[in-house]
Formats: structure tokens, sequence, C-alpha cells
């Protein structure tokens, strides 16, 4: 290890990063990624090995205790208790707008499990449902209220919190805001900085978020690779991590992939081939990026240890980078694992086509994706 002592600050060198100590601020810079160790982790193949449950379209898994999983069927609005090696044990939801049925709309794509409960938000009904495991309606709660000039709350991406409640991030017109709801209580653990994107624009700056087992946030953006993690009640990050590419500019032969991914989607959508006039028009109605996407997804393991997925490069990207609002939609194989100090301690290559959605223990939870499209619940151990 080598010190340095300057202007006030205290800095080391090691092989998981450099570190600056600068007025209570944790400052890692990581090393490249060739430096540090680095393996692939293989699909579990025994684990819920006899999945034949036709879905529409998975959105999110949960593992249970005794070996199972509860899978959700966004586009069917159905809820499935699987056995262990994948038997359907019980099935319950549906589209409708009574107790116990989901928005025909969409606004369904994750669940919360509790100790003994499942909970099951929908944005477009501006509620979450609480089931037994099953299926019994428990309890209807509507969304927490955060400020009535808001309006409705949208909120994405949920979150169980180690202390109870749950939490999300809620996009509101001052930008948006990571949100504690327990009880009749809503805190706000962390606002989010976003610079504007401008009209429907193509990989717009995305916030990646996870909440760890001490209730820590970490929390970043798709178009810069850094991170931070915010201890509770602090106003200053405890560290900030930084990579060794942390802005890269949108090159000439990536905005032409996109433009060809917006084209293509035009001529797949019934128009067929676009007249130059027609091709202009398109391709105006979009603003293209000016930075690249660094990271997609941050999440934090049971040990405090936090995992961040790399962004797939442009040219690699198909019709996920059309998509907005969720970052991991255009997420790559690599993720690097910091320690709980954010030092790097590997660089791990996932699965081709697993989506981690949680840890459990010491197995990522997610879904796999094949070529053709076919879902189904997977997960990968350490």
């Amino acid at each position: 290890m080598l010190g340095i002592v300057a202007c006030g600050e205290t800095s080391t060198s090691g092989a998981g990063g450099m570190v600056t100590d600068s007025a209570g601020v944790r400052i890692v810079q990581l090393p490249p990624a060739t430096t540090i160790s680095s393996r692939s982790l293989e699909l579990d193949r025994s684990w819920i090995r006899d999945f034949e449950l036709e879905v529409g379209h998975l959105g999110d898994v949960e593992p249970l205790p005794r070996g199972g999983a509860v899978v959700l069927d966004e586009m069917g609005g159905t809820i499935s208790v699987l056995g262990p090696s994948g038997e359907l044990l019980v099935e319950f939801g549906q589209l409708g707008e009574g107790p116990g049925e989901f928005s025909p709309h969409g606004g369904i794509s994750r669940l919360v499990a509790t100790d003994t409960s499942l909970l099951v938000p929908d944005i477009q009904l501006q509620r979450t449902t609480e089931f037994s495991m099953d299926g019994e309606v428990l309890a209807i709660h509507p969304f927490p209220e955060l400020d009535p000039a808001h309006g409705p709350v949208y909120g994405v991406e949920w979150r169980g919190h180690p202390e109870g409640g749950v939490v999300f991030r809620a996009l509101v017109p001052e930008g948006d805001v990571i949100v504690w709801a327990r009880d009749r209580t809503v805190d706000t653990l962390h606002h989010l900085q976003l610079p504007s994107s401008g009209p429907n624009a193509l990989l717009p700056p995305t916030p990646v978020w996870d909440v760890g087992p001490d209730g820590r946030v970490v929390v970043g953006r798709s178009d810069q690779g850094r991170i931070e993690a915010r201890m509770p009640g602090s106003e200053s990050p405890h560290w900030t991590v930084h990579w060794p590419t942390e802005v890269r500019e949108v090159s000439p032969g990536e905005r032409d992939h996109l433009e060809g991914l917006m084209l293509a989607s035009a001529e797949e959508q019934g128009l067929g081939g676009l007249p130059a006039a027609e091709r202009e028009r398109i391709l105006a109605s979009v603003t293209l990026p000016e930075s690249a996407p660094v990271i997609a997804s941050v999440l934090i393991d049971p040990r405090g240890g936090v995992w961040v997925q790399e962004a797939d490069s442009i040219p690699g990207m198909g019709r996920e980078a059309l998509r907005v609002g969720r970052a991991a939609g255009f997420g790559g194989d690599r993720w690097w694992v910091l320690g709980a100090d954010g030092l790097a301690e590997e660089v791990v290559t996932m699965p081709r086509g697993f989506s981690p959605r949680r840890f459990s223990g010491d197995c990522l939870y997610g879904i796999l994706e094949d070529e053709l499209g076919v879902q189904r619940p997977a997960r990968v151990c350490r």
C-alpha cells in the first residue's frame, strides 16, 4: 500500500482501486477491469427445472424460502406460486379493477415480499394489493401521498426496506426521488439530479439504485460511471466510486446505429419502405443522446457488497435502445462486484440473456430469455 498526504487529503492505492479520503468522504477510483480478477457465473439448471408455465411477459421473480418461487406475468396480470421443481401450486390475480385484480392498461412489474405476504403495486390503479401466499386478498393499500400538487403517484422500481415498508422511485416534476413509505410515514431518502433530455430522447440519463441490508442507498446515473452510497440520515455520501471511463460521448457510428434501429422499427410496424421525407420526419422526432450509457443496474447483496452492471455497447444494442425509463433494459453481461467499502473485488460475467432482479442468500434470482424471446425464472449462485 502507498500512502500520500497532501492538501489535507489522504490517499492509498491497492488492487481494488485508489482511495482518497476528503472531508470525511471516501472517494474510490477504480482500476481498469483488466487488472481485476474475473470469472463467469453459470445458471443453476437444477432450480425450477420443470418450469412449463406459459406467460405473456415475466415481470418479476421472488424466491421462496422452501425452494420454489413466485412469478409475476405482467401482461396477463397473474401471479403464480411454484414449487421447488417448477410445479404450479397456486395461481391468482387477473386483469380488471376489482379486489385482487390489476389494471388492464399495464402498470404492474414488481413483487415485494414480506415475511408473510406479497405486495403488488399497480401504478394505473394507484394502489398496492397485499396477498397471502395462497392468493387471498389481505388488504388494498392506496399509494402513499407525496404532495397533492403532484397528482397521482408514479412509482417505479419497488423494493422492500430492511426495517419494513417499501422503497420506490417516484417520478415528480422537480426530478425523481427515492421514497420510503411505511405505515403512514413517508420519507424522502434521496433526490435524483437528472438533466433535461429533450423530447422523445433515446437512451436518456436514467437513475440506477438499490437499498442495502443496513438501509444505505446506493445510487447513480446510467450516463455516468459513478455511484455513491448514502447512509440513513447523512447529508454527505459515505463513499463515491468512479469508473476508469466516467463519461463517454456517442460516436457518429453509434448515432447511425440508433437511427437505423428507429427506421427498422418504423418499417416493421407496417409502414413498409420509407420515402426520404418520412425517414427525415421520423429521425427529427427523436433526440439522440450526447453521452453513451455507462452503467445499467445496481444490486446490493446480503453482505453489503455492491454489484454494478455495465451498459451494453450501443452497436450491440437492439430494440432495447428504443425503450425509456429502465436502464437495465440495455444492460450488458459484465458486472463489477464492489465491497461494502467501495473497492473492486472482482468482475463477473452473467449468462447471456439472464436479467437479475434480486439477491437471496448467495444467489441472484431473475429472468432468463432465450433467442426466441421465451422467458423463465432462473438463478445464478456465487
